[in-house]
């Protein structure tokens, strides 16, 4: 069997709260920019964000898009992928202790492609849980494959 879990994270922007106007990038020259961020009277967070990154070009030379999310030409919108909750790879905001808020709300507001280049605006509303502390750091997550046997063994069958 196997299944996705969390690896190491791809980029960390620590002291999120004071991280309006910052960036940073990942190994792989994803860059991550943070607008702006706010704590709302409720505890919510509200941050507005900016992810670029280069897009896989395929052996035809046509660029490779995965993910969910509308796009929207003369009007009209084309989905790719499904555009119903929330993203899998969206940053996640943890406080000191590496606990994650949950997040409440999130909203493309632009998607870009120029150049083989993908930049794609978005508005994250983060909820603390009961009792969690202020928030400390955004995190966007990276996956690894993780197999593992299930082992059994097959005992007393009669076959016809």
């Amino acid at each position: 069997m196997h299944k996705l879990v969390d690896a190491e994270p791809q980029i960390v922007i620590d002291d999120i709260l004071k991280a309006a106007g910052r960036s940073a990038k990942d190994s792989a020259g994803m860059t991550l920019a943070v607008r702006s961020i706010q704590k709302l009277t409720n505890g919510d967070v509200h941050v507005q964000l900016s992810m670029e990154r280069s897009l896989p070009v395929n052996a035809g030379g046509g660029i490779v898009i995965q993910g969910a999310g509308n796009v929207q030409i003369n009007g009209n919108n084309i989905v790719i992928g499904s555009s119903t909750g929330a993203p899998t790879n969206a940053p996640r905001l943890l406080d000191a202790d590496g606990q994650p808020f949950t997040l409440e709300r999130a909203a493309a507001n632009g998607l870009t492609i120029n150049n083989n280049q993908m930049s794609q605006a978005m508005t994250l509303v983060y909820r603390p849980q009961p009792g969690q502390g202020p928030a400390a750091r955004l995190v966007v997550p990276a996956q690894r494959l993780f197999v593992f046997d299930v082992p059994f063994t097959l005992r007393d069958i009669v076959l016809p």
